[in-house]
């Protein structure tokens, strides 16, 4: 008995010092070292008295555990931890001595595994988890109606489902699952209004709803959901300056108020949100020099910063944040040679790179960044086939190489050119033959069918061109 109250307290150590899901002082480290402290202390007990049931203690731990392996970028690991949490809570419930704790953990194992398989590109699987463990969500709910956990469960697993369904570009499907998040995040506020964990919550769900209506291109609507959202982190940070999970979810959550600012024309306040965003990303990065989540968040935050400093035509400025990012995801990349993740980032990088190159009239040079950006997002792609900004961006980085070969042509001398002209036509069907799919599959936005028109008039310009320098 003395031995199971040692390892509590260790797993309650771990989640103090480093757990990602926890409030937290961002110790990775010393919250991995306290969990497996804590599991060989289960081993222990395990050897001595066989017939003393510490599964749940083990299934906590380990589930603990797999939060801080995906949050470092292994994802296998990570996984396996949860299948062996799922497997111990699993056996708790079948040996007869369940209890509503054994219940609620056996599905938690198996809803927070649908976040290791999105981290590994296996998006279509996490997704169909969910639709299958909001239902019990709701079971628990409807039997433990005065427990709160099971509630706040379904309101993430509600959360999860819709960020997956926006990647889909299924923004329909989204909105609903966010309402039904948000009318729980707003009941269970109700109820405890000074509840951190409560106000954490709602935050996330304000935020995540306001992200969708920016896709949407409801950037009014957004800023009223994402200036709530940013007033609770800050409310929520201010309670301690120290707290990881504080930081990382305001981080976020300026991410997103910059983006809805750049859509609604404000740049400069988009320039100040995400200046915010990436001194706290920093922040976060400097409790866990080595965390793949927070290094991948730092170059984001570079990214968009570069492009809002591109807009202002400050490009000095920006060419040192893109460059900031490229080298950190170069970085990442060879230490996660299979993450979609930075696959996608760094393929967002060289994108920029190429149309920077493009628009200064270095082509050769922005063929290169276009190549280099092409092979991470069809890689990316090949992990994630519904991804829909993996797949935009296959389209757009055609698209984008088309021009450069057209405005290729017209710099050349005259009668010259042809070779660029059909390298463009050629990148341009491409495009098109891209955007096609992505219409019957319902993934592009509504501003991609402006882009589109643009293309087809520069595909028509291509042909005349070298239409007319092909006769006689």
């Amino acid at each position: 008995l003395l031995l199971c109250e040692i390892g509590e307290g260790r797993l309650r150590l771990a989640e103090v010092l480093g757990a990602p899901t926890h409030a937290s002082l961002g110790d990775r480290a010393g919250a991995r070292r306290e969990l497996e402290r804590a599991l060989a202390l289960d081993a222990r007990v395990r050897a001595a008295h066989p017939d003393h049931d510490t599964r749940l203690l083990a299934a906590r731990a380990k589930l603990a555990l797999a939060n801080v392996e995906r949050a470092e970028g292994k994802f296998e690991r990570a996984s396996q931890l949860c299948d062996e949490a799922a497997g111990e809570a699993d056996a708790r419930v079948a040996s007869g001595r369940a209890d509503r704790n054994s219940e609620r953990l056996a599905l938690g194992a198996r809803l927070q595994q649908t976040k290791v398989l999105t981290r590994m590109g296996r998006g279509e699987e996490a997704l169909a988890a969910l639709e299958q463990g909001i239902p019990r969500c709701e079971e628990l709910v409807a039997k433990y109606p005065d427990w709160a956990e099971p509630r706040r469960d379904l309101l993430l697993a509600l959360i999860d489902a819709a960020t997956l369904l926006q990647k889909r570009a299924r923004f329909d499907a989204a909105l609903a699952k966010l309402e039904r998040a948000l009318a729980i995040a707003e009941q269970r506020r109700a109820a405890a209004p000074s509840d951190q964990q409560v106000l954490s919550d709602l935050s996330i769900a304000l935020e995540r709803h306001g992200d969708v209506l920016t896709s949407l291109g409801r950037a009014a609507d957004a800023l009223v959901a994402l200036d709530r959202s940013v007033a609770i982190a800050r409310e929520l940070l201010a309670l301690d300056a120290r707290d990881a999970t504080a930081i990382d979810g305001l981080s976020i959550l300026c991410e997103r108020l910059g983006v809805a600012r750049k859509e609604a024309g404000d740049l400069d306040g988009a320039l100040a949100a995400h200046v915010e965003s990436l001194e706290l990303a920093r922040r976060r990065l400097a409790l866990t020099p080595e965390g793949f989540d927070e290094r991948i968040a730092v170059a984001i935050e570079a990214q968009f910063v570069a492009g809002v400093l591109r807009k202002l035509e400050r490009d000095a400025e920006a060419d040192a944040a893109l460059d900031e990012a490229r080298r950190e995801l170069a970085l990442l990349e060879h230490e996660h040679p299979r993450s979609p993740d930075v696959a996608r980032q760094l393929g967002t990088v060289h994108a920029n790179l190429a149309d920077e190159a493009r628009d200064r009239g270095d082509f050769d040079g922005a063929q290169r960044h276009y190549d280099e950006a092409a092979a991470r997002f069809d890689r990316a792609a090949a992990q994630e086939p519904k991804h829909a900004f993996t797949r935009r961006m296959q389209m757009a980085v055609l698209s984008n190489r088309g021009i450069a070969h057209k405005r290729a042509a017209e710099s050349a001398p005259a009668g010259g050119g042809g070779a660029q002209l059909g390298a463009a036509i050629a990148a341009f069907e491409g495009a098109l033959r891209q955007e096609a799919e992505l219409r019957e599959q319902g993934f592009l936005l509504p501003r991609d069918e402006e882009s589109g028109a643009q293309l087809r008039a520069d595909l028509a310009a291509c042909r005349a061109a070298l239409a007319a320098q092909n006769s006689p």
